[in-house]
């Protein structure tokens, strides 16, 4: 009988994990929708690019709270990253056009 109440509490502790994860990728479905904007961005880098799906891809794997909260760090991090890589980026190509076009 005690088999059966430990598989019980262990059922439940594991469905309860799930809606906490569940519920909390909900909470960062706005920050996952920016990350995957990002993707197409004109002056996104190939290396950037692959940054953000894998941080994409390790919210939507997290099967535990602790591996959620490393993942949703992870992609908030990055995305402030990339987003002022493209800024720099565009930046360059907005100041290699004006010099261009200075040319001639």
């Amino acid at each position: 009988m005690s088999e059966i109440s430990t598989a019980l509490e262990t059922a439940q502790s594991n469905i309860q994990t799930k809606n906490e994860v569940d519920d909390k990728k909900a909470q960062l479905n706005s920050t996952v929708k920016s990350a995957q904007s990002l993707l197409s961005d004109t002056y996104i880098s190939a290396a950037d690019k692959t940054l953000i799906q894998e941080s994409i891809d390790s919210v939507n794997k997290a099967e535990t709270l602790d591996e959620l909260d490393k993942a949703s760090q992870n992609i908030i991090d990055n995305t402030s990253k990339v987003k002022a890589n493209n800024e720099t980026a565009k930046a360059a190509a907005d100041k290699k056009k004006e010099m261009t076009n200075k040319k001639e």
